[in-house]
């Protein structure tokens, strides 16, 4: 009866999150709508800079965006506040070693979270963005920037053969309700 009484709440939220978003979430990669960024959200990188598996999916994903003109600029955010572990250099230098030139990428590491990540791109005055990312990540991602006033499109990647995919789901449960109080304080609406 607890468990009832304490997930029921936390389900609802999670629907009600995949509903205001599923208009700006695609699955289709023709119908995503030119914009002028596509925003990488920093994800784990390993020790010797190798991408996580689910960071290297969005990395790869918005090099597709980028080099099929589907956006202009790659802005680049996470974490690359410590000396010995950088999100945003591991990103960068898998963008470079893919022929993705310094000048059409935008860096940020100071993307420490989601909502860090999208404010940022907001200060960047993009008129539109899109963002790559896991399925169970894409309704906060793109609640969060439509709070922001961001007109955002979402690309939704596939997140069944990741290592550790129940923690990452699981995980989101809780920072869906995380992110309505961090939220809270916003006066607008969607």
């Amino acid at each position: 009866m607890l468990n009832n009484i304490i997930f029921t709440p936390i389900l609802l939220l999670n629907l009600y999150l995949n509903i205001l978003t599923q208009g700006n979430i695609t699955h289709d990669f023709p119908k995503i709508p030119p914009a002028e960024a596509v925003v990488i959200l920093g994800a784990s990188v390993f020790s010797n800079g190798g991408l996580s598996d689910i960071l290297k999916d969005r990395v790869d994903h918005a090099m597709e965006i980028y080099k099929n003109n589907k956006a202009k600029k790659i802005f680049v955010s996470g974490d690359g506040t410590k000396n010995n572990y950088n999100e945003t250099e591991a990103i960068k230098n898998y963008l470079n070693n893919n022929q993705v030139p310094d000048g059409d990428m935008i860096i940020d590491p100071n993307g420490l979270n989601t909502l860090q990540s999208l404010k940022h791109a907001q200060a960047n005055n993009f008129e539109s963005i899109i963002i790559p990312t896991q399925e169970f990540h894409l309704p906060r991602a793109i609640y969060i920037a439509k709070k922001l006033h961001l007109k955002v499109y979402g690309y939704a990647l596939e997140d069944n053969n990741y290592v550790k995919i129940d923690e990452f789901r699981q995980r989101e449960v809780l920072a869906n309700l995380k992110i309505l109080f961090e939220l809270a304080g916003l006066s607008s609406t969607l």
